[in-house]
C-alpha cells in the first residue's frame, strides 16, 4: 500500500499528515487555505495575459504556415496531423457523450420534461396544461405584450 493510498483510506491531509481531510478533499481546512494563499502569491496576471496572446501567436502561425496546432507536423486533416485529429475526434466524442449523460441525468432533455411535467426551460414544476412553469409563464406573456405592442 503507498502513502497516498494509505492517507487516503485513513482520511487524513496528504500535506501535513496530522489532521482530517476536509470532506470529499485530500487536504485538512489549513493547508487548502495555505495552497489557497501560496497559488495567489505566485499567480501573477500580466504574466499570463502576455502567455495567452504569446500562445494565441504560436497558434495562428502554425496555422498559416499549414502546421499541426498540437504537434508541429504537417497539417494533413484540416488543422491537425493524422495521429492528433484522430485524438482530438476521440477526446470530443467522450466529452460530448459525458455532457449528454449529465443532460439525461438532470433531465435536461425537452422529452424528458415534456414526459414527466417540467418547465422545459428550468426544470420546475409545469403549470398543468402547459410546458413551462408560472415564471417562465410570465416571462412570455410580458414578451407577448411587447411584441403586441410593436406590431400596432
Amino acid at each position: 500500500m503507498t502513502d497516498y493510498e494509505w492517507l487516503t483510506q485513513m482520511g487524513l491531509c496528504h500535506r501535513c499528515r496530522k489532521k482530517k481531510s476536509a470532506p470529499d478533499k485530500k487536504f485538512c481546512f489549513d493547508c487548502v487555505e495555505k495552497i489557497r494563499e501560496e497559488n495567489r502569491m505566485r499567480y501573477d496576471p500580466e504574466y499570463a495575459k502576455a502567455y495567452r496572446s504569446k500562445r494565441r501567436e504560436l497558434y495562428e502561425e502554425k496555422k498559416k504556415k499549414g502546421i499541426c496546432i498540437r504537434c508541429s507536423k504537417k497539417a494533413t486533416h484540416g488543422m491537425y496531423c493524422y495521429e492528433c485529429s484522430i485524438k482530438t475526434k476521440r477526446q470530443r466524442q467522450k466529452r460530448s457523450e459525458k455532457e449528454k449523460a449529465i443532460r439525461h441525468e438532470k433531465g435536461l432533455i425537452p422529452d424528458e420534461r415534456k414526459r414527466r411535467g417540467l418547465c422545459l426551460w428550468c426544470g420546475k414544476a409545469a403549470v398543468p396544461g402547459l410546458q413551462c412553469c408560472e415564471k417562465h409563464r410570465e416571462i412570455f406573456r410580458e414578451a407577448g405584450k411587447k411584441n403586441v405592442q410593436k406590431v400596432r
